[in-house]
């Protein structure tokens, strides 16, 4: 927290941001702006949550074309040692796909 020549002022604001304290009775009109404040950090956490989760789920569709890629990586190779000569290693996956 930066400290300022004012001080006070600036550690209710951090008060406020935090939602750790309301301040003093002085300042109670400021109340009505620390819920605001509340309400849009309560929908910028729902939106992360949903961004988080959307992450999650393309990680795990990445993680199953990776090992999808792995396992069919391995018939390539081998089939690619054939006697047929060597074989482009990806022309496998457009015919499995």
């Amino acid at each position: 927290s930066s400290t300022n020549a004012g001080g006070g002022g600036s550690r209710l604001k951090h008060e406020y941001e935090n939602g750790s304290g309301r301040g003093s009775g002085a300042n109670d009109s400021n109340s009505n702006t620390g819920q605001q404040q509340q309400q849009q950090q309560q929908q910028q956490q729902q939106q992360q949550q949903q961004q988080q989760q959307q992450q999650q789920q393309q990680q795990q569709q990445q993680l199953q074309q990776q090992q999808q890629q792995q396992s069919s990586s391995w018939s390539s190779l081998v089939k690619s040692e054939s006697p047929h000569g060597l074989r482009d290693p990806y022309s496998t996956f457009a015919s499995q796909s």
